[in-house]
């Protein structure tokens, strides 16, 4: 992930935050944010035994800690801003990433023509 990459989705990131008028999105974008840090940065940010909670908290009994996982997976696997909005979706839905009824570009959203929300141009000025 280049700087630009970083700078690009901790700032979308953090805007959708904000904006978030549901609990469940801010839980989702919390992880999101820490999980790119961590992706960015590498063992400089956090310890591996944070990293290890955060990646299996997931698996929590707590559904917010579960968003927070899930967000967490999403940055620090790199997900781009738009394909990380439709996580942040199934999330709230409790659906399946990607959605089952998928039958587009072999679940590969980041891709994809269908996924549009707005900031795929932005993005793709940034990886290039």
């Amino acid at each position: 992930m280049t700087e630009q990459q970083f700078q690009l989705a901790m700032g979308a990131a953090e805007i959708f935050q904000r904006l978030a008028e549901k609990p469940a999105v801010t839980d989702f974008w919390a992880g999101y944010i820490r999980g790119t840090r961590r992706l960015y940065h590498g063992e400089q940010f956090g310890t591996d035994s944070e990293h290890e909670k955060w990646l299996d908290s997931i698996t929590s009994d707590d559904e917010s800690r579960q968003r927070r996982g899930a967000g967490y997976r999403a940055g620090y696997t790199g997900e781009s801003i738009d394909v990380a909005m439709i996580a942040a979706e199934q999330e709230i839905k409790g659906a399946p990433y990607p959605p089952s009824y998928c039958t587009q570009n072999n679940g590969k959203c980041e891709t994809c023509s269908l996924v549009n929300k707005g900031d795929r141009l932005i993005t793709e000025k940034a990886q290039s």
